[in-house]
């Protein structure tokens, strides 16, 4: 918006010294003021010369925290991936207009982070009601019919557009693995986050998750799961105990950010 008022589009790019900054700090008009006050704060912290009260001033005006406290549990293990997998990531803006979370290099390989999204462009997680519509299987056929009925009802009686989706999935999170030799996506690690110490709850995680993982494809429709291409899911707790074991790698569980050490990103 901003970028499109003819005022703005008329003002030149400039670098305001130090000295005009100080002169500006009592300037009669208090939007200037202001102006160079936050300009003035924003060096200190970029040079490394804050103080812990303006930290914590800017955290105080700034920092915006979810209403819901799944969501807020959700980016906990959002950051504790980030530390585990590299040290050097290029983060991103979480402002609703993009879901990628963070990206980073790593030998040959390239890493996208992405936090309660569908992925990138070259993964999906749906299946269209045609996929089951000529099954052989009596339950598929029923439940095929019941969908087509329960669409056309909707809009008859509420005015309801309806998709054509079978199932439809969101994974908590998704770590999307490129070879940077090729540009093809090597591995995709599924993640689903359930902020619970019981044990059903977290059972419905699992499940969840097996279903992301089987029912993954690729930009083409094509599933995914069995190609080349390596699927893997992780389940992220709080408290709720399980048994330890092994599955060949498809399923990792934890309960705690140190576990994630065992995770292969």
């Amino acid at each position: 918006a901003l970028c499109k008022n003819i005022y703005m589009q008329r003002t030149d790019v400039v670098s305001v010294s130090d000295r005009v900054l100080i002169k500006t700090l009592n300037h009669r008009n208090k939007l200037y003021r202001n102006a160079a006050a936050l300009l003035r704060l924003y060096r200190k912290l970029m040079s490394g010369k804050s103080s812990e009260s303006d930290i914590k001033k800017v955290l105080a005006e700034t920092l915006i925290v979810p209403e819901n406290r799944h969501v807020l549990f959700e980016l906990y293990w959002i950051v504790q991936l980030i530390k585990t997998s590299t040290s050097s990531s290029q983060l991103y803006l979480m402002d609703g207009k993009q879901n990628i979370v963070a990206s980073w290099e790593e030998s040959d390989f390239s890493h996208f982070l992405y936090h309660d999204s569908t992925g990138s462009r070259n993964i999906q997680f749906q299946v269209k009601l045609q996929e089951v519509a000529n099954s052989e299987t009596t339950y598929l056929t029923k439940v095929h019919a019941a969908s087509l009925s329960y669409k056309e009802l909707a809009n008859k009686y509420f005015n309801e557009g309806k998709s054509d989706l079978f199932w439809r999935g969101r994974p908590d999170f998704i770590i999307e693995k490129y070879d940077k030799r090729t540009n093809k996506l090597s591995k995709v690690l599924l993640g689903e986050i359930k902020n619970t110490s019981d044990q059903s709850y977290a059972s419905r995680g699992l499940a969840e998750l097996i279903d992301y993982i089987h029912l993954i494809k690729g930009k083409d429709g094509h599933y995914l799961f069995g190609t080349e291409v390596e699927i893997n899911g992780v389940l992220c707790l709080r408290g709720a105990q399980f048994n330890k074991g092994t599955d060949g790698n498809l399923i990792t569980i934890v309960n705690e950010a140190e576990q994630l050490r065992n995770v292969e990103f």
